[in-house]
């Protein structure tokens, strides 16, 4: 028979929680013995059947019981290890926050800290808010106490600016201006809400870079107000409305009348770099005639990029005597323009020492290398012609050779990046070369891929002194 007495199981020792069931433990037949008679025809007596499902009744509630209790517990569990785990992360580093190095640091160490970090370019601040106003100090200054007053007591850390569109970008501005005190500021102006209160401080404007419809450009120029201290300028006019792409932009007396009337004149002659960026709808013709007649302190400009132009830039830049990094940003074929004069198409300056060309579409880098031909640049020093894989530029040895046999040139330093030149070109560029240092290209053109090529061109190099740095990735366009 069946032990029937009713045994307690203690769940818990601190709580004494008890299984509230009387449970037969004690099955007849045992474990092994039912199985074998399950195996055979065994059939159970009248009192066997009887303790038997008495038994099955008694463990089913328990397994329910038990279900039910592991819920609660696991419920529980779970509570408790997250609370563990926001306890222990949160002290964790309140602990290690104490004990960081940064908290040692003198307040001037910090602050020039804070100086480089809101300087660069790519700091984590302005990858996760690049259409944000540019307030990484202001995140700073939401650290702690100390980290506050540094920030509010370096001015050099506001003198960054730049607003957005979105509302509350003036009062960044205010707020920017305000603490950095009285230096110079560097201006980046995408928008126009910020606009009238960044002129209000024209006087202090020592970097501008703006993004302006044509209708804010005239507003600015033509306004009473003067840029004293201002040595970068970068000018980029945007279609502010559909209809520009249809009849493109006013033509150069328009824009000629806005310099004239307006605040260039007051622009400092310590005006050194310039950048001008207008859309390709503005002919050539009206591109020079804006530059001959405007009155930018253009004499003392040392650095010119102009986007979006073509060979009128041989007459740009006679008005920059003093240039000395010239750069066309994708640069467009105007060299079959009616109006163009082929005779003086050319570039001459004895100060020119670095010239950079990217090509903006298929048929500019058809012709792009050909430009050496127009090039008179006696103290060259570094060369970079750039385009896309789509546009791959062939190198022209005949027009390369013209300008070192015109006007010799001590180049030192060439980047080609996706631009076709065999190695026999290379071979003879080299020889018209005796100073040069560095020379690179990316990517390495399609018969060059082979590795024995490879070094042996870079053995080459090395018995020259010349350092050479290339990428083997893809495959040129049309190769």
């Amino acid at each position: 028979m069946a032990n029937t007495t009713p045994e307690r199981f203690v769940l818990c020792p601190k709580c004494n929680t008890e299984i509230p069931l009387s449970v037969n433990l004690n099955l007849e037949p045992s474990t092994d013995d039912l199985t074998e008679k399950l195996r055979s025809y065994y059939t159970l007596s009248e009192s066997e059947l009887t303790n038997t499902a008495s038994s099955v009744e008694d463990l089913d509630q328990r397994i329910s019981w038990y279900d039910e209790e592991i819920g609660r517990l696991e419920t529980i569990l779970r509570a408790v290890q997250e609370q563990r785990e926001l306890t222990s992360v949160s002290r964790a580093k309140k602990a290690a926050s104490l004990n960081l190095g940064v908290r040692k640091l003198p307040p001037e160490i910090l602050g020039q800290i804070f100086s480089l970090y809101c300087n660069d370019t790519n700091n984590g601040f302005r990858q996760r808010h690049t259409s944000r106003p540019y307030v990484a100090p202001l995140s700073l200054s939401h650290v702690c106490s100390l980290w506050r007053a540094i920030v509010h007591n370096f001015p050099n850390l506001w003198t960054i600016i730049h607003p957005d569109t979105s509302p509350g970008g003036s009062e960044l501005v205010s707020l920017c201006v305000r603490l950095s005190k009285q230096l110079p500021l560097t201006i980046h102006l995408t928008g126009t809400s910020s606009l009238s209160v960044l002129t209000r401080y024209s006087d202090r404007w020592q970097s501008a870079f703006l993004e302006l419809t044509f209708t804010k450009f005239q507003y600015l120029v033509q306004s009473s107000i003067s840029f004293p201290l201002l040595t970068v300028l970068a000018i980029t006019i945007q279609y502010s409305h559909p209809a520009e792409w249809l009849f493109g932009l006013p033509d150069a007396d328009s824009w000629v009348s806005s310099v004239r009337e307006g605040t260039f004149d007051d622009i400092s002659p310590i005006l050194r770099e310039l950048l001008l960026d207008v859309p390709h709808s503005l002919p050539p013709q009206d591109y020079n005639l804006w530059f001959n007649r405007c009155t930018l302190p253009l004499s003392r400009i040392t650095s010119l990029t102009l986007v979006g132009v073509g060979e009128e830039c041989c007459e740009i830049i006679q008005h920059c005597p003093s240039l000395e990094c010239f750069q066309m940003d994708s640069y467009r074929n105007t060299l079959y323009h009616p109006d163009m004069n082929m005779s003086n198409l050319k570039i001459f300056t004895s100060n020119i020492t670095s010239l950079t060309i990217s090509a903006s579409d298929h048929q500019s880098a058809q012709v792009i290398s050909g430009l050496f031909a127009f090039l008179r640049l006696p103290h060259l020093q570094r060369l970079e012609i750039r385009s896309t894989p789509c546009r791959s530029v062939e190198w022209s040895m005949n027009s390369f050779s013209s300008m070192m046999s015109r006007v010799p040139c001590p180049l030192s330093i060439i980047h080609l990046e996706y631009v076709y030149i065999s190695q026999y070109t290379l071979v003879r560029v080299l020889d018209m070369m005796p100073n040069l240092t560095l020379f690179s290209l990316s990517p390495v053109p399609q018969l060059w891929t082979k590795d024995d090529q490879m070094v042996m061109v870079a053995k080459g190099f090395e018995e020259l002194g010349i350092g050479i740095y290339w990428e083997k990735e893809s495959i040129l366009a049309g190769q």
